[in-house]
């Protein structure tokens, strides 16, 4: 579901990376698997056509509010206590039904997994797939509710603490009854927020709305796929058959790919969470409003293999030059530069931040006549917006009080491709526009000029904690400044040019953040301190 996964720095949930009302998914053609001739091996599928206790071969129980050795409440702040209990999970009616109940206040639910962990071999299309209805409530009696339906990598249950870096494939996921779904990529490294998959948000299509009958009133089919057949992997994820998201192996860092996939696989979950960092980030946790006993329905669940094992279908090597792509690659541009000149004098970009609101950053370039232009998150360039003209680009649909490492994706009139990146991470604000300081480059230090002043030790330590900011304390260095880290990323802001104390402000309740500050000499050097564990926000 989106972080709750999880794991554990983490988990803001995240998730999602836009709220907006319009679909983004639409960017992403339609397209069936690229795979569907061939050999077909059922891996699992439940039909879920015996009444009583879900089939105990393939599934497993996760029972209390947290795993044994992991982050509180699964690391999103979730409250309720899943149950193996009928009330709570159970098949009736040719259907699984996983209800949330309330019993004094206390409210409870259930989560279940798949026993095996599941993963195609070379030459084959693996397709993860669910037909389901999200609990039939909306508005205020809806909030709180998180269905998900979702996978994660195997390695996470012998390390509770190796989210995000093991891969988290988010197929569908709601909150407070919105007729949408939110499908996400989780990678990356743990403990780090920003990076290739901007976590805590990662790579995500969303909200994509259901059509015909809404995410609440029907059943509608959840997918995704993990291809093996060509020359590298590919990740689709689709909303009844129309592909809304992809993800290339040449999308993200080799590390990081490897990470998620050199492993055994990722095991199946489905579950219904109350409340939590994602609900709150929407509009709101539940309330006394909030009405119990609206299950998530669903039909069957399958995992299948298409085609052989082996029978990856090698890249042909051209007899003659590629055309110029229509549309760029988000591969690095090859090292030969191209006999064909320019046809116009790249601009320098001198990106920099026009406005942040608590939902959007702004950002604002030189122009040079003829390029396209792309807003890149955390590394990934973004299938919108895509300006040909006009110097500003909007990343929206963003988390308050997140931390965000954007850049601009050029590509010139020629076909040739180039990504700026602001140096540091822009924070969203908690609400109303703001105007954030232009991120402010670090002096090339002068290696003959000895410092002006002695460094003093850090020192760092917490000073205080609410359920929504950290402060910070540490011993001064006249005339050096100080910026907040999270996650190992240097936020834009607060900094302090005086004084012993910053507030990391905009958290989420209750989850755990690992805090640090960048410390910038007046003769330019720089060192960065972290606190050796991570701080939880209170409740």
């Amino acid at each position: 579901m989106t972080p709750r996964r999880r794991a554990g720095a983490a988990i803001f949930a995240a998730l999602a990376t836009t709220l907006s009302s319009v679909a983004l998914g639409a960017a992403v053609t339609a397209g069936p698997a690229a795979a569907d001739s061939g050999s077909v091996t059922i891996a699992m599928r439940d039909d879920f056509n015996v009444d009583g206790q879900p089939n105990q071969d393939i599934w497993t129980y996760t029972l209390g509010t947290s795993y044994p050795g992991g982050p509180a409440n699964f690391g999103t702040g979730e409250e309720e206590i899943n149950t193996d209990k009928p009330e709570n999970v159970r098949v009736t009616g040719g259907n699984l039904a996983i209800t949330p109940t309330r019993v004094d206040g206390q409210w409870y639910s259930a989560r279940i997994e798949s026993r095996e962990v599941y993963k195609p071999a070379a030459g084959q299309i693996m397709r993860t797939s669910a037909r389901l209805q999200f609990p039939n409530v909306t508005g205020e009696r809806a909030k709180g509710y998180w269905p998900a339906f979702w996978m994660l990598g195997g390695p996470y249950r012998a390390d509770r603490w190796s989210w995000p870096s093991i891969g988290e494939l988010d197929i569908a996921e709601n909150v407070n009854g919105h007729n949408w779904t939110f499908q996400v990529l989780h990678c990356g490294y743990a403990a780090q927020w920003g990076g290739p998959c901007n976590e805590p948000s990662g790579i995500a299509t969303g909200p994509v709305p259901c059509e015909g009958t809404t995410c609440q009133g029907g059943f509608h089919e959840y997918a995704v796929e993990w291809d093996r057949t060509g020359s590298q992997d590919v990740l689709r994820w689709y909303l009844d058959g129309k592909k809304t998201l992809e993800v290339k192996q040449a999308d993200l860092p080799a590390d990081v790919w490897a990470s998620m996939t050199q492993h055994a696989g990722y095991y199946v979950i489905l579950n219904v969470a109350m409340s939590g960092a994602f609900p709150v980030a929407i509009d709101g946790n539940a309330t006394p409003a909030t009405e119990p006993g609206h299950p998530m329905l669903v039909d069957w669940v399958e995992v299948k293999y298409l085609g052989s094992p082996g029978s990856v279908t090698p890249t042909p090597t051209p007899t003659t030059p590629s055309p110029t792509p229509t549309s760029p690659s988000p591969t690095p541009s090859p090292t030969t530069p191209p006999t064909t000149p320019p046809s116009t004098t790249p601009v320098p970009l001198n990106l920099r931040v026009g406005a942040v609101t608590s939902t959007s950053i702004t950002l604002k370039y030189d122009v040079t006549p003829g390029a396209r232009y792309q807003v890149v998150r955390g590394g990934v360039p973004l299938a919108y917006p895509t300006p040909t003209s006009g110097d500003t680009l909007v990343d929206s649909g963003l988390l308050p009080g997140l931390p965000y490492i954007e850049g601009v994706k050029v590509t010139y009139a020629d076909g040739r491709t180039e990504i700026v990146n602001l140096p540091d991470a822009i924070v969203t604000g908690s609400g109303g526009t703001t105007t954030p300081p232009a991120p402010t480059p670090t002096p090339t230090p002068t290696p003959t000029t000895p410092p002006s002043t002695t460094p003093v030790p850090l020192n760092l330590r917490v000073a205080a904690v609410t359920s929504t900011s950290i402060t910070l304390k540490y011993d001064v260095t006249p005339g050096a400044r100080y910026q907040v880290v999270r996650g190992g990323v240097p936020l834009a802001y607060p900094t302090a040019t005086s004084g012993d104390t910053l507030v990391d402000s905009g958290l989420m309740p209750g989850l755990p953040y690992l805090e640090g500050v960048k410390v910038t000499y007046a003769d330019g050097t720089t060192a960065t301190v972290n606190l050796p564990d991570p701080v939880y926000t209170t409740r």
